[in-house]
C-alpha cells in the first residue's frame, strides 16, 4: 500500500465509484438483512447518473481515496437546508462512505471524513448529520470516535 491520497472525484473515477457503491450496498444489505438495499437491474446506470449529477453541484462533494491507480474508498456529502421556519437552516449531510474491506482500519475513513468536514466548515457549516444502520456496529463506533452523537432513531414497519 502506497500513500493514500484523498481528493475530489473526477469523471475518470466514476466506474470505480460505481463498483464501490455496489459493494457498499451489498455490505449494508448483509449487515442489516434489509431487502430494501437489494440493487435493481439498472443500478449501474442509475448510480452513474447519481455521481455525475452529484459532482456538478457546488453544494455537493464527492471524494475518493486512491492507492496508486486504485480507488479504494469514496465519500459523498452535501449542504442541505431545513424548513424555512428554523433559524439555523443549513447543515451538512454525509450521504455515503465506503472503504474496501482490505483497506479498513488503515485511517482511510478518517481521512475521507476529515476532508469532508473541512469542506463543510469552509462553507460555514457547523452541524453534520448522517444515517447509519443500527446493526452496523463498526460504523457506529467509527462515527462516535469522531464526535458524532446519536440524535434519534429511524424506525420502519413492514407488512
Amino acid at each position: 500500500m502506497s500513500e493514500i491520497v484523498v481528493r475530489e472525484a473526477t469523471s475518470n473515477d466514476i466506474e470505480s465509484m460505481i463498483d464501490l457503491y455496489g459493494r457498499m450496498e451489498d455490505h449494508v444489505r448483509q449487515i442489516s438483512l434489509d431487502l430494501l438495499f437489494t440493487l435493481g437491474s439498472n443500478w449501474r446506470e442509475l448510480t452513474r447518473r447519481y455521481f455525475v449529477e452529484f459532482s456538478k453541484r457546488d453544494d455537493k462533494l464527492v471524494l475518493v481515496a486512491q492507492d496508486g491507480n486504485d480507488i479504494v474508498g469514496f465519500l459523498t456529502a452535501m449542504i442541505t437546508t431545513t424548513l424555512p421556519i428554523f433559524v439555523q437552516r443549513k447543515y451538512g449531510l454525509l450521504n455515503d462512505m465506503f472503504v474496501k474491506q482490505e483497506y479498513r482500519g488503515k485511517g482511510i475513513g478518517k481521512k475521507l471524513l476529515k476532508t469532508a468536514i473541512e469542506w463543510l466548515e469552509q462553507n460555514h457549516i457547523r452541524r453534520i448529520e448522517l444515517h447509519v444502520d443500527a446493526k452496523n456496529r463498526k460504523a457506529i463506533t467509527f462515527y462516535k470516535a469522531h464526535d458524532f452523537k446519536i440524535r434519534g432513531y429511524t424506525m420502519k414497519r413492514e407488512s
